[in-house]
């Protein structure tokens, strides 16, 4: 789990994406961020078409938002 992160944006965004692969639906994760639905359903577009880069586009596509989905999953960082 994230423990610390600036930019509360990304962290929403990754939640976001925490909370649909946990089996939540769009509209439990609209009470949980308290963000709207449509905003959801254009994240949720953004991630099906081109994943964590799409996701975060205006943010920094450097390595620290790859880390942060990498420990928030807990997955392996490929270097």
């Amino acid at each position: 789990m994230i423990t610390h992160e600036n930019n509360s944006r990304a962290l929403k965004r990754l939640h976001f994406i925490k909370f649909t692969y946990l089996g939540d639906s769009v509209k439990e994760a609209t009470i949980k961020l308290e963000v709207t639905e449509k905003t959801l359903h254009y994240w949720q577009d953004y991630w099906n078409k081109g994943g964590i880069d799409a996701l975060m586009l205006q943010f920094s596509r450097g390595r620290i938002f790859k880390r942060l989905f990498a420990i928030l999953y807990g997955l392996k960082i490929i270097t």
